[in-house]
């Protein structure tokens, strides 16, 4: 909901997850002869809010769902810490909503029991507002459907996030509601992004993948984003 231009939702605390949230170690993984990522060893602390970026091909989402469990590398393994509850966004999430559904039963059940109240107040952040919440998903536009699927992960985050590109089909203001919501995140956050105001305005560390290898660049991004100049 917004009042006077502003937004009003703001992510509950969530629980606090143990000092290492991920520890990658030496993972690799192929696709027959194609190998996409080589021996990587990474460490995600709490809070820390992680922008993949890189050409395409270059194994950002590869890595994304490794990350989530979603994919076993081919080699090396991923270590959850204490007490981290992930929550996954897919590039294809919109095809797992249930279309028979309506906007406001789809983002209610994934909220696991949240009050009303706060369901609401997601769906009016993403422009989903009188009438809009009893639209049934089917007849929504691929847009409307990214909205509902950003919606759905943010009424039931935990406190690791992982997010495979999720402005890809917004527009540009719902792309800026997301990142305004974002921001209010306490827990983790590691997302692969082409959308550079989304990547500056969020991160906090910079892993860019090139032909399978990973570079850092931490801070506040500004060696980085000199590339763009």
């Amino acid at each position: 909901l917004r009042e006077g231009g502003t937004l009003s939702f703001r992510f509950p605390a969530c629980a606090r997850a143990g000092g290492t949230v991920l520890a990658v170690e030496e993972p690799s993984h192929s696709y027959g002869e194609l190998k996409v990522l080589s021996d990587l060893n990474l460490q995600v602390r709490r809070g820390d809010r992680v922008a993949i970026v890189g050409p395409n091909g270059a194994g950002k989402t590869t890595l994304l769902k490794i990350l989530a469990g979603e994919l076993d590398p081919s080699t090396g393994l991923v270590r959850s810490g204490a007490n981290v509850k992930s929550g996954y966004y897919a590039q294809h999430v919109t095809d797992k909503l249930h279309h028979s559904a309506t906007v406001l039963d789809e983002v209610y059940r994934a909220s696991s029991g949240d009050d009303m109240v706060a369901v609401r107040n997601v769906l009016g952040t993403f422009f989903f507002s009188g009438d809009d919440v009893d639209k049934k998903i089917a007849v929504l536009s691929g847009g409307e459907k990214a909205r509902v699927a950003v919606a759905c992960m943010m009424v039931n985050p935990g406190n690791l996030l992982l997010m495979d590109e999720p402005t890809n089909h917004l527009d540009l203001g719902s792309a800026e509601a997301l990142a305004e919501a974002m921001a209010t995140f306490g827990g983790t956050m590691i997302f692969v992004s082409h959308n550079r105001a989304f990547v500056n305005r969020l991160a906090t560390r910079i892993w860019d993948i090139e032909a399978g290898h990973l570079e850092e660049y931490p801070g506040k991004l500004k060696d980085y984003m000199e590339r763009f100049r």
